[in-house]
């Protein structure tokens, strides 16, 4: 490595998100499970086999605004951290960035008068900074 390379490298890696799947149920059976139910009203519960179906998942073509693909992303920063230490860089920190967010809406009549509403906030990992530190340097 060259004594011109920075002391310090970081990486942005960007978090995507996680595809949208409409779940499609099918009819063909490709197995059953066990299952606690309860017999009547007031009954006991017994053991019984539930038939299970397979489901067919397929993609929209839309992302999710709130799910990171997390595998995706852990993939991304082990590969960013293997890059900076082959660079010769020593990884010194992962700081994942957390962005906060929100959503509401109002609730009407018919009359569209406005008598409430309701809003919540959450917070997505929109990736991570990683920091390395190059080798020797003080």
């Amino acid at each position: 490595m060259s004594e011109d390379a920075p002391i310090v490298e970081t990486r942005w890696v960007r978090a995507r998100m996680e595809p949208v799947y409409r779940i499609e149920e099918t009819n063909r059976q490709i197995g059953t499970r066990r299952v606690w139910k309860r017999k009547g009203l007031l009954g006991k519960k017994v053991e019984v086999e539930e038939p299970v179906f397979e489901k067919i998942y397929h993609e929209t073509g839309k992302f999710s605004d709130v799910i990171p693909d997390y595998q995706e992303l852990s993939d991304r920063i082990a590969e960013n951290c293997e890059d900076l230490e082959r660079s010769g860089y020593r990884v010194i920190s992962v700081l994942p960035i957390v962005e906060g967010n929100y959503r509401w809406n109002s609730l009407t009549n018919n009359m569209s008068h406005g008598f409430g509403g309701y809003g919540y906030g959450f917070g997505v990992t929109r990736g991570a900074i990683i920091t390395g530190r190059r080798e020797g340097a003080l």
